[in-house]
């Protein structure tokens, strides 16, 4: 079954949720085939308004086209950064919604990692040792920083 993903094209990287947050659990943990991705609005300190927070975020959420697959990193408290999903975007970006003081793009899961998550791909394994999350925007794979290896995952 490898090979159905020989054709696949990831675009951009995603953290869902930062090392601060010292989350113990995993997002996006349920069998569901499709989810929203959220973009939050982050209150933290900082020199922009909360309009201008809001904005950023919306024009980072519709910058992902229909079909463009994203590399999903998130960090564990006990356990570090992991690449534990790969999702293609399902809607278009007039279709990103915006509650509770987040956007949202709905997307599809392509590949997910393994239970336990603990085991999922070392992010700085797929992606290298120079680049570092600085926020949940969007990042191209071609930023200079990016070695993206897939031969990390199983796909099965």
């Amino acid at each position: 079954m490898a090979a159905q993903y020989n054709h696949l094209t990831i675009k951009y990287l995603k953290l869902i949720n930062h090392i601060a947050c010292k989350r113990k659990e995993w997002s996006h943990d349920k069998d569901d085939k499709e989810f929203d991705l959220g973009w939050v609005i982050n209150e933290g300190s900082g020199k922009l308004t909360k309009q201008n927070k809001i904005k950023r975020k919306e024009v980072d959420a519709k910058k992902a086209r229909k079909g463009d697959c994203i590399l999903l990193c998130q960090n564990n408290h006990f356990h570090g950064h992991h690449a534990t999903h790969i999702v293609e975007i399902v809607d278009e970006p007039d279709e990103a919604k915006y509650r509770d003081d987040t956007w949202t793009r709905q997307v599809r899961i392509i590949w997910r990692a393994e239970n336990p998550w603990e085991k999922a791909p070392l992010t700085e394994d797929v992606i290298g040792k120079k680049f570092s999350f600085r926020s949940g925007n969007l990042v191209s794979v071609d930023a200079p920083t990016i070695d993206l290896n897939l031969d990390k995952f199983k796909f099965e």
